[in-house]
């Protein structure tokens, strides 16, 4: 090393140089306690000023900084990694100690040294020759934490005062302004359209309050506990539809190398740039390596920016959302896909959502308000379409959990029930008055066979005779003797027009033989539900009172005792015990004393 690469040197001595060289650099291991058999190119300490200046005497003097940069030195980086790493026995040190040390020749023709090399140069007998590979291949070499002066060109690696590669790109990065607008556009042509997206929304005034579901694509701002805030309110006033609000919240780490990444893709591009202009002649043999580069951030954008928005929000709820795979998937795409394998958006709704979310407490509900509840309430699943609450509902009228109807004024339309019977999804349309009832209420106002309603508890469309249901208006049973047969036909009531049952009026009141109004008869007292006799309550009479009130001003309070005798004592003896109030104004220009 000393006589056939630093020999070459004019100002190298190669006597007294190489012994002046050799005293200070066993003195240093001496002072520093290190036992070696051998001394290595690796065991000589560039920390130590004096063995340094021995080397940079010959040498440019922007070596020494070189030295501090990636060698030796509190911040040098191949101090750093062995910090990092220190299971390595100061192997990332050593090594680019023995890569300086064989740098330099007067015509560097013979510069560098191979790995096998570096190798020799290194290795004790505790050390693995695979830690050697490891430590220089990923972390010397070829990474933003590499060194910046260390350069490989056809499998000889040496220092050279031209930046290496990951120097140039740092220096670039660190020119670079704010790029929050790249990082804006390229998040956009990322997302896809599998939602409706607002891209880096400023409040919550500029996302719409409509029934489509909505992402928020959130920047780097943007604090999770604001969520909330912007589901419950648009602008200064509250928003509406609540359940259609999706937030992407950015991981603020790997948002910040999202961004590294960009300018690492920047600076590659102006390097290549450079270099095909002869600026960068030094890494005209990395080109390769540097498309390769940029290639592998081109592939990888996809699956950053969506591992960027893990943080995932269904309105006020935070999903448990997985690690992305690798490769080339849109972000709105991969947040659907992770909502609806967490059920937060449910393509097909059952029915039982509806029973036990919204009906639990009712028996009957409009079937408006059922799908505005889906955009509203946070508390369910969010939907993409009427569709899913249309499906729902045809499925439980099929299977005879809801009977759908229409109620106008109070009163179900008989010809609108459907019910235990399979209906178009388009028959239901959520227009005003249109509503589903329970099966449990259904089935005490209907007829189970033919689904009329039910009068007096009885089916209209019962035989007068033997209480079969009619078929076409016709009694199967009741058949008359005689060609053409015919059966039994309706008899219905003169006055409301009902079909009897068995020769009666399902409608005529059992005590007074009224007809009834709205099932109730018309003969009934308004006070206590007693029928009346010749229009008059029997409970009642109008000789008595009800009501009493009294009412004594300018009393003399000698008369308290006629009071007592002439009203209180008998209406205790018609009512009993009761309690009165008594209030006295008092008025006197003398005064009352306060013991009286």
């Amino acid at each position: 090393l000393l006589y056939e690469k630093w020999g070459t040197f004019r100002t190298f001595q190669r006597t007294r140089g190489v012994l002046r060289l050799l005293a200070v650099v066993i003195g240093d291991l001496y002072h520093n306690q290190k036992n070696v058999d051998l001394i290595l190119p690796s065991d000589i300490n560039l920390e130590n000023s004096e063995i340094r200046q021995e080397f940079l005497n010959h040498l440019d003097r922007g070596f020494e900084s070189i030295i501090a940069s990636d060698i030796a030195g509190p911040q040098a980086k191949a101090q750093l990694i062995d910090i990092d790493n220190p299971p390595t026995n100061r192997f990332a040190q050593k090594i680019s100690t023995s890569i300086f040390l064989h740098s330099f020749t007067v015509d560097n023709a013979e510069r560098g040294i191979d790995l096998a090399y570096i190798k020799m140069t290194t290795m004790r007998p505790n050390m693995l020759p695979s830690n050697i590979t490891e430590i220089l291949k990923s972390q010397l070499t070829g990474t933003q934490k590499g060194l910046w002066y260390l350069h490989e060109k056809e499998n000889t690696f040496y220092f050279s005062n031209i930046p290496s590669l990951e120097k140039i790109i740092r220096d670039k990065k660190e020119e670079m302004g704010d790029i929050s607008s790249e990082i804006k556009q390229l998040i956009q042509n990322d997302v896809g359209n599998s939602l409706e997206s607002y891209m880096w929304p400023i409040s919550s005034n500029n996302i719409p309050d409509n029934i489509s579901l909505k992402l928020a694509i959130m920047d780097g701002s943007f604090k999770e506990r604001e969520v909330e805030d912007w589901v419950n309110k648009k602008g200064d006033k509250f928003r509406i539809h609540k359940n259609t609000l999706i937030f992407a919240i950015p991981d603020l780490t790997s948002y910040y190398a999202l961004i590294d990444q960009r300018k690492e893709f920047k600076s590659l591009k102006e390097i290549i740039k450079e270099i095909k202009n002869g600026e960068l002649k030094s890494l005209e043999n990395q080109t390769d390596d540097i498309n390769e580069r940029i290639k592998r951030i081109e592939d990888n954008y996809s699956y950053n920016i969506r591992y960027t928005y893990r943080n995932i929000y269904s309105g006020k709820e935070k999903i448990d959302s997985t690690i992305p795979s690798t490769g080339n998937e849109n972000l709105s795409t991969w947040i659907n896909r992770e909502l609806i394998t967490n059920q937060k958006i449910v393509t097909s709704l059952h029915y039982n959502t509806i029973k036990i979310k919204l009906m639990e407490k009712v028996d009957r509900l409009e079937t408006n308000t059922i799908l505005q509840q889906f955009y509203k309430s946070t508390s369910l699943p969010m939907i993409t379409s009427n569709e899913s609450v249309k499906g729902a509902i045809r499925r439980a009228i099929n299977e005879g959990e809801f009977a759908l109807v229409m109620i106008t004024d109070s009163d179900i339309q008989e010809n609108s029930i459907k019910y235990s019977e399979d209906v178009p999804i388009d028959y239901i349309t959520f227009d005003q008055n249109e509503y589903v009832i329970k099966k449990e209420a259904i089935e005490k106002i209907i007829c189970p066979i033919c689904k009329s309603l039910l009068q007096n508890n009885t089916c209209r469309n019962l035989c007068s005779e033997c209480e079969t249901h009619l078929v076409n208006g016709v009694c199967p049973n009741c058949i008359p003797s005689g060609p053409g047969g015919g059966g039994s036909p309706i008899q219905t009531c003169s006055v409301c027009g009902s079909m009897k049952v068995k020769g009666v009026c399902p409608n005529i009141c059992n005590v007074c033989a009224s007809h009834t109004e709205n099932g109730k008869c018309p003969n009934i007292c308004q006070k206590c539900d007693a029928h009346l006799v010749n229009d008059e309550c029997p409970q009642y009479n109008n000789d008595q009172y009800y009501t009493v009130q009294l009412r004594i001003e300018d009393l003399d309070p000698l008369t308290i005792a006629d009071i007592n005798r002439g009203i209180f004592q008998p209406l205790t003896r018609e009512v009993g015990p009761f309690k009165f109030v008594i209030e006295i104004n008092f008025e006197s220009s003398d005064g009352i004393n306060k013991e009286t």
